[in-house]
């Protein structure tokens, strides 16, 4: 069995974001948990999130609807960091947004939901982070979560 579709969308946004040649480069982190270091910076990690399921058929096989939402993070330090962060934000709106990205051969959907700011400067390092919140729509057959319809 291939990767669940959620995998492939999260995989397909990373390479997407490396091949763009944002401010972050190959600083694009996937589902990252461990703190980033400075020399890390500035990085973009993409996180996964829920999905909803709607059955679009009735019968065998249902055709399914999903829709994905997961997030990226631009992440940056040192002077100009709110600018750099949301210049980066706008990078990864025009890699996501221009054409929309195909997954396997198949068109997706891709939209932005919104962005948040979370300022932190309790560490030594002063953090400054714009995370997007998107959405991705697409089909599947039922009980085949791995493949696009």
């Amino acid at each position: 069995m291939a990767d669940h579709c959620q995998q492939q969308i999260l995989e397909a946004a990373q390479a997407i974001l490396i091949a763009a040649a944002t401010a972050a480069g190959s600083h694009v982190y996937l589902d990252h948990v461990d703190e980033l270091l400075e020399a890390d910076l500035p990085a973009i990690h993409v996180e996964g999130g829920d999905e909803d399921v709607s059955d679009e058929t009735v019968g065998h096989p249902v055709f399914q609807q999903r829709q994905f939402s997961f997030s990226t993070s631009c992440i940056v330090s040192g002077a100009g960091y709110g600018k750099a962060a949301r210049n980066l934000a706008g990078q990864i709106e025009a890699a996501f947004l221009t054409p929309a990205p195909p997954l396997n051969g198949k068109a997706i959907s891709l939209r932005l939901r919104g962005s948040t700011v979370n300022k932190d400067g309790s560490g030594a390092t002063v953090l400054f982070e714009v995370r997007q919140q998107w959405l991705a729509a697409y089909y599947t057959k039922g009980g085949t979560p791995d493949a696009l319809a």
